[in-house]
């Protein structure tokens, strides 16, 4: 049964997650090159938060696993949305995707194929998570560091990886 992208039919999101548009430039670099830059500009975030980095063949796609947050709830909802703009905020210098907030947004899966491209290209796994995070404390996060802040290395850090980012009404 195939369920429509709509915003009634999502209940749960799993990760906070932008796509990154690389740069031509970004795009001849190897995938230690691109970890590199990431770490550079973002190490601190990735290590607190234990990012899942996808290489979709033209970009990257950065997951936070999170403790499921429930969609049917108006205010988390707006809170969830709200916590994908300050993602796309904080990594903005780096190509993130300024339409990546929209709730029914599915990104590509490891090891499936980017058929945009002719050949079509391999997802490949840069770095794996393995905790689940607090969305609050991710959102907090974003937010103070948006704000100009310096937030705490330290955090509670839950455990418990999904690869899913969302769950449907029908599955």
């Amino acid at each position: 049964m195939t369920v429509e992208r709509k915003k009634d039919n999502i209940r749960t999101a799993k990760s906070v997650f932008t796509d990154i548009d690389l740069s031509e430039e970004m795009k001849q670099l190897s995938d230690t090159d691109l970890l590199q830059l990431l770490y550079k500009n973002y190490g601190t975030f990735i290590e607190k938060f234990d990012a899942t980095i996808l290489h979709s063949g033209n970009g990257l796609h950065f997951y936070i696993p999170i403790e499921a947050i429930d969609l049917t709830n108006e205010e988390h909802c707006k809170e969830y949305v709200s916590c994908l703009d300050e993602l796309i905020t904080y990594m903005w210098d780096i190509g993130a995707d300024p339409v990546c907030h929209d709730i029914t947004r599915i990104l590509r899966i490891c090891n499936g194929y980017n058929r945009k491209t002719n050949p079509p290209k391999q997802v490949r796994v840069l770095r794996m998570s393995s905790t689940r995070q607090s969305f609050e404390e991710v959102y907090n996060f974003l937010r103070f560091e948006n704000s100009g802040g310096t937030a705490s290395l330290y955090g509670n850090i839950m455990e418990d990886l999904y690869y899913d980012n969302v769950q449907y009404k029908y599955t």
